[in-house]
């Protein structure tokens, strides 16, 4: 039986198994894809951090400003990530799709698509913003929120069409998509 089992390579479960592994439990990650930061590698070419990088460091390793950039871009965020994995021997395990969890034999037994697996402990860490919340708005045949699609920004900035239809997002994403607008000469500045 493994000490515990981590769902998920994003930043939130690669902490959590560093924060285990500091305090002496062995730890695997299962990840369905086949990359840390999976989530993080398709969000718009443009991204930043809205906070600096030593803010947004995980436990024990920091994110330093003159590696990742005072506000870490997507990249360089997705390069932090790989290097923290790294730094900690995160044991991470690919292409491993958990079906289901159940409590066994005082821990839990999770079944993957590799077979299954004995923890005492599992933390669920996939993240919360998979799939967006489109609203059905009347009028907006084409709506798409920024970050669901990795290179709608890049695309359409290139072929200056991004200023002739709605771009629908929250806050900080409307901002860069703005910002990557003028940037381009998309639209004045």
């Amino acid at each position: 039986m493994t000490g515990a089992i981590v769902c998920g390579a994003g930043t939130a479960g690669l902490a959590a198994a560093a924060t285990l592994r500091g305090a002496g439990i062995e730890v695997i990650v299962l990840e369905q894809t086949g990359q840390i930061g999976a989530s993080w590698r398709t969000r718009y070419d443009g991204l930043r951090l809205n906070t600096t990088g030593w803010m947004s460091t995980q436990p024990g390793f920091r994110a330093s400003r003159r590696r990742y950039g005072e506000f870490p871009s997507r990249d360089a965020w997705v390069q932090y990530l790989e290097d923290y994995a790294a730094h900690h021997c995160v044991d991470v395990r690919f292409g491993t799709h958990v079906r289901r969890l159940e409590a066994a034999n005082g821990g839990w037994r999770v079944e993957t698509d590799r077979g299954d697996l004995q923890a005492r402990f599992v933390v669920i860490a996939t993240g919360f913003d998979h799939d967006p919340n489109l609203p059905d708005w009347p009028g907006c045949e084409r709506r798409k929120l920024l970050r669901e699609v990795g290179t709608l920004i890049a695309e359409d900035v290139r072929r200056n069409r991004l200023n002739r239809r709605p771009v629908y997002a929250t806050a900080d994403t409307a901002l860069d998509a703005g910002a990557t607008e003028v940037s381009s000469g998309a639209v004045a500045g």
